[in-house]
């Protein structure tokens, strides 16, 4: 920690320190290896860079996947240190694409999102690896992997969704009426389209139709940044028939915790204004129930966007439920909140008759007798007895007084 800290003050002992690290990275152990390369990438000095990236190559060649995967974590530090070395740094990485360890790969992909994200034609070489090799990955590793791929996809394949295909076909009409090679009377009948070459829609790329079932698993994933990240790909990619098979995992999403209910009610609000026959077999799934306001504002909102012919009479009918439920809230809420008013003003509030910390009062005598012993007393004594009269007259008074005073703040305590 000294030396990450403390790395441009003392400039002269990191030069020193890095003979030890070179001498750990040849030891044993592989978390020593591992412990060494993540110390010295971790250094932010540049006269060193060179020997972090010669340490990165010996260890992208370990035998140990733990220590290849902190060679992934090291090239992207190295690059925010020297942006100078990043063709080195990317030839480094797609060494590493190519290794067989999902624990190396996952941590590869990252890095390379971060690093180069706009290489294609390094995604060229590993697509088909990535998309065998996803289901194995780490949960991290595979919202990488699937946040990579989907752009890739959209730029490499043809998007299947109808409108797209309409417009292809179109534009490929009017190149060959253009060109002469077809009739005007021809392309306009509809049996004619399987000749101009642009097939079914339902028949995708074989790499396309790879990536979809490679994915698809992912929707079943007990992580949601996993289940989200996989709808998305499909919604993008998948034809419009296929697209259904994401309702499922989103609904099931909605009984996580509050957190990943609130992203995923979001989510599927964005869905059922764009696309709502994906999520219109689950209706069920968006019943106002025990939910908080915003979340049931927001089921509401999904609901009003799903409604059609075939369900209007249940939604009517849970719409009712909810206003009744609401109304009956409602009333419950107001009555509890006019009980403490209505006690306010119906009489003298409650006091407490008695007082843990306060003296036991004497039984308190009549205005006319009290008044009496007060003035009788200095008469009724002589000499010494007259003083202690008069002192007993003046402590009772006293405390009379003051038992008065504490009862009457405690009155006003209780108000």
């Amino acid at each position: 920690m000294y030396l990450v800290h403390y790395a441009d003050v003392e400039p002269d002992t990191i030069l020193l320190s890095i003979n030890s690290f070179q001498k750990d990275m040849r030891g044993p152990n592989q978390l020593i290896r591992a412990s060494a390369l993540r110390v010295m990438s971790s250094i932010r000095v540049r006269m060193i860079t060179q020997p972090v990236v010669l340490a990165i190559r010996a260890a992208i060649i370990d035998s140990s996947a733990y220590v290849r995967k902190a060679a992934c974590a090291a090239v992207l530090k190295v690059y925010s240190v020297d942006a100078d070395l990043k063709d080195e740094l990317v030839e480094i990485l797609t060494s590493l694409l190519k290794d067989g360890s999902t624990l190396v790969l996952g941590s590869a992909v990252a890095v390379f999102s971060e690093l180069c994200p706009e290489r294609t034609d390094i995604i060229h070489r590993v697509y088909r690896k990535l998309c065998h090799m996803v289901a194995d990955m780490d949960e991290w590793g595979q919202v990488a992997t699937v946040q990579l791929l989907l752009p890739y996809a959209k730029s490499q394949f043809l998007d299947p969704h109808p409108d797209a295909v309409a417009a292809r076909k179109a534009a490929k009409k009017a190149a060959l009426i253009e060109a002469g090679d077809l009739d005007a009377d021809a392309a306009a009948d509809d049996d004619d389209e399987d000749s101009l070459g642009l097939g079914d829609p339902d028949d995708l790329d074989p790499d396309h139709r790879l990536l979809l079932t490679s994915t698809a698993p992912l929707l079943h994933s007990i992580s949601a940044s996993v289940v989200f990240a996989a709808a998305t790909l499909h919604l993008e990619l998948a034809p419009p028939e296929e697209q259904k098979v994401v309702g499922a995992p989103l609904c099931r999403a909605l009984r996580e915790s509050r957190e990943t209910q609130y992203i995923a009610l979001h989510y599927c609000a964005t869905i059922a204004a764009t696309k709502p026959d994906v999520l219109r077999a689950h209706l069920a799934e968006f019943f106002v129930s025990l939910d908080t306001t915003e979340a049931a504002a927001m089921k509401l909102e999904i609901l009003t966007h799903l409604v059609d012919e075939s369900n209007i009479s249940k939604l009517l009918r849970e719409f009712c439920v909810v206003r009744e439920e609401r109304r009956q809230a409602l009333c419950a809420r107001h009555r509890a909140g006019d009980w403490p008013l209505r006690h306010a003003h119906s009489g003298r509030p409650r006091q407490l008759h008695c007082e843990p910390h306060a003296p036991a009062r004497q039984p308190q005598r009549s205005g006319r007798g009290r008044g009496r012993h007060c003035a009788e007393a200095p008469a009724a004594d002589a000499g010494g007895g007259r003083e202690r009269g008069g002192d007993s007259a003046a402590g009772a008074a006293a405390r009379n007084d003051c038992g008065a005073d504490g009862a009457r703040r405690h009155h006003v305590a209780l108000r």
